[in-house]
């Protein structure tokens, strides 16, 4: 392997070149939050209770979108994971285990 190039994730042909319709590297990103889960818990602790709650009024109808929006806003600051993948997959995290 070339210096500076990062390893295939599965054989070549089985791939996909665009990452957002790869199972490799949708596997390997849910992998890392599941090591997130392990070291850092707060993450998805706080995902679930401070930004949770008010994303599902504001689905609800009940409020705006920048309701939620300010505490998703903090959250990802926080943590610095303000990128689309990410935010996905914790959200996708939390909806199937709330956590503690």
């Amino acid at each position: 392997m070339a210096k500076g190039k990062n390893p295939a994730l599965s054989p070549g042909s089985y791939v996909s070149k665009d990452p957002e319709a790869s199972i490799a590297v949708w596997t390997a990103r849910a992998r890392l939050i599941s090591v997130v889960k392990q070291l850092l818990p707060e993450l998805l602790t706080e995902l679930a209770k401070n930004v949770f709650p008010a994303y599902a009024v504001a689905v609800a109808g009940e409020s705006s979108y920048e309701s939620w929006y300010r505490p998703f806003d903090e959250w990802t600051k926080k943590f610095n994971i303000d990128f689309g993948w990410m935010n996905d997959q914790a959200y996708a995290s939390v909806a199937q285990d709330p956590g503690p």
